[in-house]
């Protein structure tokens, strides 16, 4: 795992903010909301997800030996994104399944 993160240096930080993409929506999740409020719910918790990686860089000043990296924030926001689409995708998936065993 170690050899992996220090190949893939700005991609770890995708890993974490999939998750946080993924739970965001999870918490805020409503089967009765319409393409425009989900849509809304999206850029909300993107921008919440930028927000922490924004801050997660901005303290990197404080340590020694690391330095900020703007690509960071750009995985971080691909990161949560993808996150974000896998539960769509997983919650369409599942009432689609559902859908067919009720017929």
């Amino acid at each position: 795992m170690r050899n992996w993160s220090n190949e893939h240096y700005n991609i770890r930080t995708a890993v974490p903010f999939f998750f946080i993409g993924f739970i965001l929506e999870l918490k805020y999740y409503s089967i009765k909301k319409s393409t425009l409020q989900i849509i809304k719910q999206l850029l909300k918790n993107t921008l919440i997800s930028v927000f922490l990686v924004c801050v997660a860089e901005l303290g990197q000043f404080f340590i020694v030996h690391r330095n900020p990296d703007f690509r960071d924030v750009f995985y971080g926001f691909l990161g949560s994104v993808l996150g974000a689409i896998v539960f769509y995708s997983s919650v369409k998936l599942l009432s689609l399944k559902v859908k067919s065993q009720n017929c």
